[in-house]
């Protein structure tokens, strides 16, 4: 996958080798897990699992950590820094690290029921020309 989205973002680019775009393409795709993630607690919160005092993301986590069921909650509150630095900072890491954290995401929605059915491999994502 990650030598296809390579290809991808150097051949917009006339071959150039553009890094920097490289890795915000992996980073986008954590930041939009990170979302689904964030409005399956604000739900859980609605239907009264927790009570956060606040809706960011870091607040809902930590009031949710004794109270729902987590499949690795420290890798995902140490996943959470990382977007936080990607969101505020615009800071971006690399490729391993990104689809790593979007599995962890994935894992826990599957987990939770948010997402149902089979956890398809990322390459099945990718269409071919």
């Amino acid at each position: 996958m990650r030598a296809r989205m390579m290809r991808h973002v150097s051949g917009a680019f006339a071959g150039l080798p553009q890094p920097g775009l490289a890795q915000a393409s992996y980073n986008l795709p954590l930041l939009l897990a990170f979302d689904v993630l964030k409005q399956a607690l604000m739900q859980a919160e609605a239907e009264d699992h927790f009570h956060s005092e606040s809706d960011a993301l870091g607040a809902l986590m930590a009031a949710a950590k004794d109270k729902i069921e987590w499949i690795d909650y420290d890798a995902l509150f140490e996943a959470e820094a990382r977007r936080n630095a990607i969101a505020h900072d615009g800071k971006l890491f690399d490729a391993d690290v990104c689809l790593r954290d979007i599995e962890s995401i994935e894992n826990q929605l599957h987990a939770w029921n948010v997402l149902q059915g089979e956890i398809r491999d990322v390459d099945s994502y990718i269409i071919d020309e």
